[in-house]
């Protein structure tokens, strides 16, 4: 079924099918904003990381304890995957090779060097003895399931933070068959279900005192981020575009980001570790993070601020360092290697800080230099 047709078939006129066959095609191309919302993400999550690992070497600020927020980075993350990936798939329907081309993409994407960044790992465990991997079995992050051995047995690897990576593609095997089944109207109607069913999921592994990290790292736990992207990407793609989300965007905004920051204070805590901000808390944040996504697109000033060549810059190369800087940052900040190294003063755990902040980034360029951007240029043959 042909994108017009599909549109004049959930009750659009020929005319309102032809604007959203324009309005799809607005939304297929490259968007710089959206590189700098990738960034944004990335930049969340590294002051989460750095913030914590700063304090964990004795470093105590008030201004290192607001970096604990960045850990939202990731939700931010699932709203700009959501959105991306719905959008690619909902615009390939009725062309050829649907499944192989999706699949290829993704697969040179990802694949590379979450396998890699895993190998050298285990490598490094079996070669330092430092127990990096903290007893857990590599095999559940080789398979994309590590998010379902942490809900289990609980964290405490090097490799932890694939548990984000590992949600992602869960999503992208069954996704694709269900963008491909249903029109526009009845994807709506399953987004706006699994962001109503997530939080409730949430809600109610807390109330049987599932552990914290099973209630954060589950799919159906965190699946409203996903939805609300997807939804903000068939939105979009109806025959009046984006305009009719703009003003629901500033009110969900600015409504949302009001009602964390109440949670906050009377809670006196942002941790996932509070179960107010794990189950209300993570949908307030994703409520504002898929605003941010609308406004961004909209909204000329922040669209300015996200097309800034830092934020793109971070947006670039926002895989590679979320994959290289936690590794990174454990050898040298959270093993028996810190010791050698030594960081008693302030200004020693500054400057091992920031070393390991540099590693990241050069490790992340060598990265994209020689595995990534050799194997991205083969998309193109899977257009």
């Amino acid at each position: 079924m042909t994108q017009a047709t599909e549109v004049s078939a959930t009750g659009a006129s020929p005319g309102q099918a032809a604007s959203a066959t324009t309005a799809a095609s607005v939304w297929s191309g490259h968007i710089p904003a959206l590189d700098g919302i990738r960034g944004l993400g990335v930049i969340l999550v590294l002051f989460f990381h750095y913030g914590s690992s700063t304090m964990a070497l004795g470093v105590g600020t008030s201004v290192l304890q607001a970096t604990g927020i960045g850990w939202s980075g990731v939700d931010l993350f699932f709203v700009l995957s959501g959105f991306l990936i719905t959008g690619l798939l909902y615009d390939a329907k009725g062309k050829p090779h649907y499944f192989k081309n999706f699949y290829a993409r993704r697969t040179l994407r990802i694949f590379p060097l979450y396998y890699f960044a895993a190998v050298v790992v285990i490598i490094l465990a079996v070669i330092t003895g430092y127990g990096i991997l903290g007893g857990s079995n590599p095999i559940w992050v080789l398979l994309y399931v590590g998010n379902f051995q942490m809900a289990i047995e609980g964290g405490g690897s090097i490799l932890d933070h694939f548990w984000s990576l590992a949600i992602e593609e869960q999503f992208y095997l069954l996704w694709p068959m269900i963008v491909l089944s249903l029109s526009r109207g009845k994807l709506m109607l399953v987004a706006a279900a699994m962001i109503v069913i997530s939080p409730l999921v949430r809600t109610l592994l807390v109330l049987n005192d599932a552990l914290e990290l099973a209630v954060y790292v589950l799919t159906p736990a965190r699946m409203d981020g996903l939805a609300f992207g997807a939804l903000i990407a068939l939105l979009v793609r109806g025959p009046k575009g984006i305009a009719p989300l703009v003003p629901w965007a500033w009110r969900l905004g600015v409504t949302s980001a009001a009602a964390f920051l109440v949670i906050v204070i009377a809670r006196r805590d942002f941790s996932t570790s509070d179960p107010v901000i794990l189950t209300a808390g993570i949908s307030l944040l994703t409520i504002m993070y898929a605003s941010l996504l609308v406004l961004s697109l909209s909204f000329r000033p922040l669209q300015l601020v996200m097309e800034l060549p830092v934020m793109r810059w971070f947006g670039k190369y926002s895989y590679g360092l979320y994959v290289w800087h936690p590794i990174v940052n454990i050898i040298l900040l959270h093993s028996p290697l810190t010791e050698q190294i030594g960081a008693d003063t302030l200004l020693e755990v500054v400057a091992l800080v920031v070393f390991a902040f540099i590693a990241s980034i050069l490790v992340t360029l060598a990265s994209y230099r020689f595995l990534e951007a050799p194997l991205l240029r083969l998309k193109s043959r899977f257009q």
